[in-house]
C-alpha cells in the first residue's frame, strides 16, 4: 500500500497511523492540511504585510482616532509620529520618561545633546563641566579649600505648582568633613527675554527650595552658586 501523502510504500510503519494509510505523523498532518494549504498561505501572506486579517483597529493614545495597526507598526500606539511626539511632552508619563532619559544623557556625560564643553582638572581627576559657570563653580570651591569633587549622580524631585518635575544637581564637593550639593545656575535679569528664559527663571525658583529641603533631609549644606561669585574667573575663562 501506498502512503496517501508521499506515495512511499512504507507497509511496517501503516498500522500507527490513521488505519495504516500514512507512512509517519508528518505525512498525516500534512495531508490533513493539503486541501487547505492556498488558503491558509494567503491569510498567513495577507497578515505579514499588514493587509486583511492582520490590521488591527486601535484608538490613537493622542487624538483617540481610530486607526488601522498593520503588521509593520504592530507596537504603535499612536496614529501618526506627530501625535506620538505630542503625547511625549504634554502627558504626565511622556515627561517622566523624557525627565528620566534626560537625568541619564547628563549622567553619561552628553549635556544640552552637544556633549561636554569643558573639563575641569582637579587633581588629576577630570570633572565635566557643561559651561562657564560651572567650570567657574569649581574653581570657587577650590579656593576654598575643596577635598574632593565628583558631578552628582542622582535627581531630586520637585514641584513648578502644575506638574512633577525632577533634576540633577551639578556637583557634589567635600571640604573637610562638611559635604556640598551645588547647583551651579545663571539668571537672565533682561527685564524682555522669550517664554523659555523666563520658564527658566521660574523653574530656578522651585529648584532651589527643592535642594534646601533635599540637603536639610540627608545632612548636605546646599549651594547655589551664581557667577557673581567667582566673577573675575568667569570671565576670564574663554
Amino acid at each position: 500500500m501506498l502512503c496517501k501523502n508521499c506515495n512511499i510504500n512504507e507497509s511496517s510503519k501503516y498500522s500507527k497511523y490513521s488505519n495504516g494509510e500514512f507512512c509517519s505523523r508528518e505525512c498525516a498532518r500534512s495531508f490533513s492540511s493539503k486541501d487547505k494549504r492556498e488558503e491558509i498561505n494567503k491569510k498567513v501572506s495577507l497578515s505579514l504585510k499588514g493587509r486583511g486579517n492582520g490590521n488591527v483597529i486601535i484608538v490613537c493614545k493622542n487624538c483617540t482616532k481610530e486607526f488601522k495597526r498593520t503588521w509593520a507598526k504592530r507596537n504603535s500606539k499612536y496614529c501618526s509620529k506627530s501625535c506620538s511626539m505630542s503625547h511625549l511632552n504634554n502627558s504626565p508619563e511622556g515627561i517622566e520618561r523624557l525627565s528620566l532619559n534626560r537625568i541619564k544623557s547628563i549622567m553619561n556625560g552628553n549635556v544640552n545633546n552637544f556633549g561636554i564643553k569643558m573639563i575641569y582638572d582637579f587633581n588629576g581627576k577630570k570633572i565635566k563641566c557643561d559651561s562657564k559657570i560651572e567650570y567657574s563653580c569649581l574653581d570657587y570651591f577650590v579656593k576654598l579649600g575643596a577635598t574632593e569633587m565628583e558631578r552628582c549622580d542622582f535627581f531630586i524631585k520637585y514641584s513648578d505648582g502644575e506638574k512633577i518635575r525632577r533634576y540633577n544637581p551639578d556637583f557634589k564637593i567635600k571640604i573637610n568633613s562638611d559635604i556640598y550639593i551645588v547647583e551651579a545656575k545663571g539668571y537672565m535679569s533682561i527685564k524682555i527675554v522669550n517664554e523659555k528664559w523666563r520658564k527658566y527663571n521660574e523653574l530656578s525658583v522651585f529648584k532651589k527650595k527643592a535642594l534646601d529641603e533635599y540637603c536639610k533631609k540627608n545632612n548636605f549644606i546646599s549651594f547655589w552658586f551664581t557667577k557673581n561669585l567667582n566673577l573675575k574667573n568667569y570671565k576670564s575663562i574663554k
